[in-house]
């Protein structure tokens, strides 16, 4: 069964396809738009997808939709109603993006793929964010949490996965959502919400929580677990421009603004303290709710998807205090994920149901199919790439590196990627500054190979695959800190992708050398991207990146360019 799942209109435009119960292709439209986080219908993904599996429409059996459009439109009319006469300013832009395709989407989804109207179908939304989560992982048991701002009415979701099924066990509705909830207080704190969220947990490590009482005060939990939001400090219940309201500067004091200077440091921390305050307080509502969900489904796994599950301090708090004792987390786990999920769920509920694909690695996007730029050199072999790599990385330069096919999901992962020596303390200064133009206080990943990374970091138990994918803190230890002054955050933590030989052997041998050179198993790794833009598709944008940027070299496959 040849089955095409779509996310739009939401966060991240995706398409994925699925053959036979096995993925053979998912990718984000940013990708190829160039649009950071692109939600418009997903052409050039689709036309990916098809081309990747060597298929055209009339091969597929299904196109399915990750929700379902007339019960999202009946909350957005539901919410905009109750929000009268403080909604009476969004009211109209919001019927006007919905009374055209987005609410008659099957028709569009049948005129854009080419396709049978009746071979269009849908998923609730976080039924394909809990089929994501579950059904890619190893367990045969596991319960599911799914943490997202809103789809059609929940937000939160609890479930269990048993075998080639999932059951529903319960849900909070729409406006109660404690992703949205965090992105309120992202957009609060001058951060662009739907992106900035990642900051501002990076940003905590600066801080204490002396404002934990006042955001806990605007939480209020029963005792199963389920929380509501005192709404008067908010607007996401009627207006997805605006998430906060003047009642919220009563409770936290002044907002800061959108590029103003952060206050972080010194006798004014404020902005530091704030996310400081947030991360906790939606670390313990997150664990409360994971222990009502063990208490109803005593697995020993639990799986992770919507947008919170992309906190990678969150997800280490759940592993460290929380009830479960193995993990998995979607690499794709926001909306894109839903992609993914919508066709893995109507694989198991109207194909043959078999579970025959774990995911190993996140490696589904387009392959390099470009011509080389003008001023490329050929290398003689993978051999040869290696050399030419260490020997920048040596001699203290940054070096981006793509290959293969683009990574699923936000994180490079080893396809697309800026290295560096990890070994300097200016290496994070001389990246921010030349190549990547980002805020000082953001820390660059580690990758290490994956049977040396417990000589560096405090590695915790039952989550092998989120490390491989780049989805835990984890403490760095007192010796190594030293030895790794650019990757180490200033709470002592590092966010490490751990490489496995037999799933990316050339970057293991990569990190395998550089080890043997320098007595580091370990080297910066971050995405290949400037700010503001999404990780480069293939040669054409990493070339294009190169010449704007100070990037000392880029190997792209066999081909190099240098300065």
């Amino acid at each position: 069964m040849r089955i095409l799942g779509l996310s739009a209109f939401g966060g991240e435009a995706a398409a994925a396809l699925i053959v036979d119960g096995d993925v053979v292709a998912a990718a984000q439209e940013e990708r190829f738009s160039r649009a950071p986080h692109d939600n418009s219908f997903p052409r050039r993904s689709i036309r990916y997808c098809l081309r990747q599996g060597g298929l055209t429409a009339a091969d597929l059996d299904y196109v399915v939709f990750y929700e379902k459009p007339l019960r999202r439109f009946e909350r957005v009319l539901a919410s905009q109603l109750r929000g009268f006469p403080t909604s009476v300013g969004t009211f109209g832009r919001a019927m006007f993006t919905w009374l055209g395709d987005r609410l008659w989407l099957k028709n569009k989804i049948a005129s854009e793929v080419g396709v049978p109207h009746e071979q269009v179908l849908f998923t609730e939304h976080h039924q394909a964010h809990a089929a994501s989560a579950y059904f890619p992982s190893p367990f045969d048991e596991a319960a599911v949490l799914v943490a997202d701002g809103a789809g059609e009415w929940a937000t939160t979701s609890l479930h269990v996965g048993k075998g080639a099924s999932i059951e529903p066990l319960g849900e909070l509705a729409f406006p109660h959502s404690l992703s949205l909830f965090h992105s309120a207080i992202t957009e609060f704190l001058g951060f662009a919400p739907g992106g900035g969220e990642q900051r501002v947990m990076e940003l905590a490590a600066y801080g204490q929580p002396t404002q934990a009482d006042q955001l806990r005060s605007l939480l209020n939990f029963g005792e199963e677990g389920e929380f509501t939001i005192d709404m008067k400090p908010f607007r996401f219940g009627f207006d997805g421009e605006r998430l906060w309201g003047p009642a919220l500067v009563e409770t936290l004091g002044p907002p800061r603004e959108a590029g103003a200077p952060l206050r972080m440091s010194g006798d004014d921390r404020r902005d530091a303290d704030l996310a400081a305050s947030l991360q906790l307080v939606v670390e313990d509502a997150l664990l409360t709710l994971v222990r009502t969900l063990h208490k109803r489904a005593p697995c020993e796994a639990l799986c992770l998807a919507g947008e919170l599950a992309l906190n990678q301090n969150a997800v280490a708090r759940l592993l460290r205090d929380g009830p479960f004792e193995q993990l998995f987390v979607q690499p794709a786990a926001g909306d894109a994920g839903g992609a993914l999920g919508a066709a893995l769920w109507v694989h198991h509920a109207v194909g043959e149901g078999t579970r025959t694909w774990r995911q190993q690695h996140a490696f589904l996007g387009e392959p390099v199919t470009e011509e080389p730029a003008d001023g490329a050199r050929t290398l003689d072999g993978d051999d040869a790439v290696l050399d030419t790599l260490l020997g920048h990385l040596l001699a203290g330069r940054s070096v981006g590196w793509v290959r293969g096919r683009f990574e699923w999901g936000p994180r490079s992962l080893g396809h697309r990627s800026l290295l560096s020596d990890p070994r300097g303390a200016d290496a994070k200064e001389r990246i921010n500054r030349a190549i990547k133009r980002r805020e000082d206080f953001r820390p660059y990943s580690p990758a290490v190979p994956a049977e040396r990374a417990a000589e560096l970091f405090e590695l915790p138990d039952g989550c092998e695959l989120p490390l491989r994918f780049m989805q835990v803190s984890v403490p760095v230890k007192e010796a190594a800190r030293e030895a790794l002054p650019a990757l180490v955050h200033v709470d002592g933590t590092a966010r490490p992708q751990l490489v496995d030989a037999e799933t990316d052997p050339l970057f293991h041998r990569l990190l395998t050398r550089f080890a043997e050179e320098t007595g580091v198993p370990a080297l910066l790794h971050t995405s290949l991207n400037l700010r503001g833009d999404p990780m480069v598709r293939g040669e054409e944008d990493a070339h294009a990146l190169f010449t704007r940027s100070e990037l000392d070299a880029l190997v792209v496959e066999d081909r190099l360019y240098e300065r």
